[in-house]
């Protein structure tokens, strides 16, 4: 495969691109030439074309098994749900030449180009810029429910990101600061109709199960259950953001690039971990009940084991994990598209079971934090 460097000096030559609405584009300078979002498998590229429309221009250097498949059967299922937190795509088999020192053609992706900011960003802005304290609280209380609600409706298609984090949240301000939620970087994306397929990365440690951490990449399933744990650090975080902004002098979430509140080796033993501590430090008697029970559910899910992760208890816990008919919002767009795709491949065709389950309400354990 092309290297950075060789990817980096073939998109200065932008007559490379072999996408036609890109021909004559433009990209944006950065210090060492085009600028570029850099990831664990690829280089994304804001381009801009001779009709002023911008695109993101994603190349990898690391291989990702059946990209061109996988991505292409994403795009058809998010067109499906038509949900608001996707930017659409196409794939591009042949998406940039690569003159030397091995000339090739290699694949692409051609996205839409979201003019937003990260979670992370947003949050520095909130926390440094706002004008008082409740505003700083009001702010990040709207943007967990804005969260709150992307990810219900994740659950409810059965689509897991498969790396939440900070810089795959974007949010994007309207002409009046109303703020939403775009979500980016799809390349682990999980929906039902990839059928099996194993996960192709571990995701940030500072967000991620530790059991998900410690395992190789390829050897874990790929589920729509893939988002659970990492959906209760977010929340949490922007939780504790609201209620006790000060944690933002307390701790800098701007030192590490793959952190936000908690760290790398927090989830290896969360009661040492600086955010814990922090709260520890706290009056019991007025620690949030939302903040008390994400600890309480998050250190429950680092005793289990991955498929036993529930998810988030504000969007219905156990509920969600066998959605009863009546919130399946798309059933008949799943069934539908199995059923295509069994056709297609002369497979048996698929049928719609929908599962009901009872579960014990979640009780959650404030001893766990109030102890002096």
């Amino acid at each position: 495969m092309a290297s950075r460097i060789n990817i980096m000096e073939a998109i200065e030559n932008v007559g490379n691109i072999q996408d036609a609405e890109l021909y004559q584009c433009t990209y944006d300078e950065g210090p060492l030439g085009p600028l570029y979002y850099g990831g664990g498998f690829g280089l994304c590229f804001p381009l801009t074309t001779k009709n002023q429309k911008k695109y993101a221009f994603k190349v990898w250097f690391n291989e990702i098994s059946d990209i061109q498949k996988r991505l292409i059967i994403i795009s058809d299922y998010l067109k499906k749900v038509n949900l608001p937190y996707f930017v659409t795509f196409s794939f591009l088999e042949k998406g940039l030449n690569i003159p030397s020192p091995n000339p090739e053609i290699i694949s692409a992706l051609k996205m839409e180009w979201i003019d937003g900011i990260s979670l992370k960003k947003y949050v520095c802005e909130v926390m440094e810029y706002s004008k008082s304290e409740d505003e700083k609280k009001q702010k990040m209380l709207n943007l967990v429910e804005l969260l709150k609600k992307c990810f219900k409706q994740l659950h409810d298609n059965h689509i897991s990101h498969g790396d939440l984090q900070h810089d795959n949240i974007m949010i994007v301000k309207d002409d009046t600061e109303t703020i939403s939620i775009k979500l980016v970087d799809y390349d682990c994306l999980y929906v039902p109709t990839l059928g099996h397929c194993n996960q192709n990365t571990k995701g940030y440690s500072a967000y991620q199960h530790p059991n998900r951490t410690n395992a190789n990449i390829g050897q874990l399933a790929s589920t729509e259950k893939d988002d659970y744990f990492s959906e209760k650090v977010i929340i949490l975080s922007l939780y504790i953001f609201a209620y006790y902004p000060n944690v933002y002098q307390e701790i800098d979430i701007t030192k590490n690039e793959q952190e936000f509140l908690f760290d790398n080796s927090d989830f290896n033993n969360i009661t040492n971990s600086r955010v814990y501590r922090f709260i520890k430090k706290q009056n019991p008697i007025t620690i949030p009940k939302e903040i008390n029970d994400l600890f309480d559910e998050i250190i429950d899910d680092l005793q289990k084991p991955l498929t036993a992760i529930k998810s988030l208890h504000y969007l219905g816990g156990s509920k969600y994990d066998r959605p009863e008919q009546k919130d399946i919002i798309d059933s008949d767009i799943l069934a539908e598209f199995l059923e295509e795709q069994a056709k297609e491949k002369n497979h048996h065709t698929y049928s719609k079971t929908i599962v009901q389950t009872s579960s014990k309400p979640y009780i959650p354990n404030p001893d766990k934090y109030n102890r002096q």
